[in-house]
């Protein structure tokens, strides 16, 4: 609420969570675009690993979302999921006045 979060049209509160059944390290409450239904965040949970799915973790005053999850679970060869990719578009698109999207890895790089 702080965030002001509650107030943007562009993110809704998800009770997918509820129960923890989707991701058990994950609160009750996501944050998500508004566009983006709870089925979706169902399917991309499967295709990201340990379930942690893209969410809003913090919304800086200009609108400018911070997102955390786990890498997607690629496995042998390209495999893709349509919902996540289009949760990262929306995500995106939830910040008009970014142009970029940048996605960081904090994994420990491995010698």
């Amino acid at each position: 609420r702080r965030m002001g979060v509650h107030r943007n049209p562009k993110w809704r509160c998800s009770l997918v969570n509820q129960e923890y059944h989707l991701c058990e390290s994950y609160p009750r409450e996501l944050f998500v675009p508004e566009i983006i239904p709870d089925k979706s965040l169902q399917v991309i949970s499967n295709f990201r690993d340990k379930a942690r799915v893209p969410v809003l973790s913090y919304l800086y005053a200009n609108k400018t979302p911070l997102c955390i999850s786990s890498q997607p679970k690629l496995g042998l060869g390209t495999r893709r999921c349509q919902e996540d990719e289009e949760l990262i578009h929306a995500i995106r698109l939830s910040a008009p006045s970014v142009e970029t999207l940048y996605v960081f890895d904090a994994r420990p790089k491995i010698i």
